[in-house]
C-alpha cells in the first residue's frame, strides 16, 4: 500500500509539472510574440522608406513596364508586414500553443482528480479490478497519446 501511495504521489507531481510546463510554454510564446511584434513595428518605417526610395529611383530611371517596376509592385507583404506577415504567423503559432496547453491541462486535471479521489479522505478506488468506475480510467491511455501528439 505504501508503494502505491508513493507511486500516486510521483504521478501527481509529474502531472503538476506538466501543468507548469504548459503554462511556461504559453507564457514564453506570448513573450516571443510581444518581442517580435515590437520589432516589426520598429522596422516597418525603415522598410517603407527603403521601398519608397527604391521605387522613386526606379521610376526616374526605368520605363513603366520595366521588370524592376514589376518586382517593386509585387512587394505586397512588405507593404504591410504587421497585417500580412506577423498576424497570420501569430495566429497559426498560437493555435499550436493553445492545443498543447489545453491538452495537457485536461490530462493533468483528469489524472490529478483520479489521484485525489484514490487518496484519503476520499479513498475511492476508481480504477483497477475492484474500482468503482473502471471505464472512467480508460481515458488515461488516450490522453497520454493526445499529449504526445500535442507535444510534437
Amino acid at each position: 500500500q505504501a508503494v502505491g501511495h508513493v507511486d500516486r504521489t510521483y504521478q501527481t507531481n509529474f502531472e503538476l509539472a506538466d501543468l507548469y510546463e504548459a503554462w511556461a510554454l504559453r507564457s514564453f510564446g506570448k513573450l516571443c510574440f510581444t518581442i517580435v511584434s515590437r520589432q516589426v513595428r520598429l522596422e516597418v518605417p525603415t522598410m517603407q522608406y527603403i521601398i519608397d526610395t527604391v521605387r522613386n529611383h526606379i521610376s526616374n530611371v526605368a520605363a513603366a513596364e520595366s521588370r524592376d517596376v514589376g518586382v517593386l509592385n509585387d512587394l505586397v507583404i512588405l507593404s504591410n508586414p504587421q497585417k500580412l506577415l506577423y498576424e497570420p504567423l501569430q495566429r497559426t503559432s498560437y493555435i499550436g500553443i493553445r492545443v498543447f496547453v489545453l491538452t495537457y491541462a485536461f490530462k493533468s486535471v483528469y489524472l490529478l482528480s483520479l489521484g485525489i479521489l484514490s487518496d484519503p479522505p476520499f479513498s475511492i478506488a476508481m480504477c483497477g479490478d475492484h474500482g468503482v468506475f473502471p471505464a472512467f480510467c480508460s481515458l488515461t491511455q488516450y490522453l497520454d497519446g493526445a499529449a504526445f501528439l500535442a507535444s510534437t
